[in-house]
């Protein structure tokens, strides 16, 4: 860090401020070893935005969760969904207070990996693809953990008739 002097013809040496070295130099770059006119500095001062004085309970930002959502999960529920016609819009409700969502797609024999699954959080998206919308990959698996949803509608749609999405929802 540099300390720029206004109205310097010289001064010098090297600083110790906060423990990192600071030269003098004036606006051009030159190093600075002397001066006889009076110095012009400028220190910039402000607030970091932290909260001042003692660390009290009132000045603990809890977040946006509160610490009985946080619980762990002790419920699972299996579900599917079967994609009776191709590029056709299917919903699945998931669980209030869903912490983990997991699903995949098969075929129709279940021993398979089906085929690519478009899938979104807004109606609309996906039976005839429209942005925004995800692409899940035949024989892949979407995964989210450290999830809070509240009242939230997963939306589907195959390229393939007769699909079946598997889903793990824990609560």
């Amino acid at each position: 860090m540099y300390l720029l002097l206004a109205n310097t013809s010289a001064i010098g040496d090297v600083f110790q401020m906060s423990n990192n070295p600071v030269r003098l130099q004036s606006g051009d770059g030159n190093p600075i070893t002397q001066t006889s006119n009076a110095l012009d500095v400028n220190i910039k001062s402000g607030s970091s935005g932290l909260p001042t004085g003692a660390a009290t309970s009132a000045k603990q930002d809890t977040g946006n969760a509160s610490l009985a959502s946080m619980a762990a999960s002790t419920t699972c529920t299996h579900d599917s969904i079967t994609l009776t016609a191709a590029n056709t819009q299917y919903t699945k409700a998931i669980p209030e207070n869903c912490k983990k969502l997991t699903f995949r797609v098969v075929d129709s024999t279940m021993l398979n990996a089906g085929s690519d699954l478009r899938y979104a959080w807004a109606t609309g998206k996906v039976a005839t693809p429209v942005l925004p919308f995800m692409l899940l990959d035949g024989g892949s698996v979407y995964s989210e953990s450290n999830l809070l949803l509240t009242s939230k509608t997963l939306y589907v749609a195959g390229i393939t008739a007769g699909d079946i999405v598997l889903l793990e929802m824990w609560t």
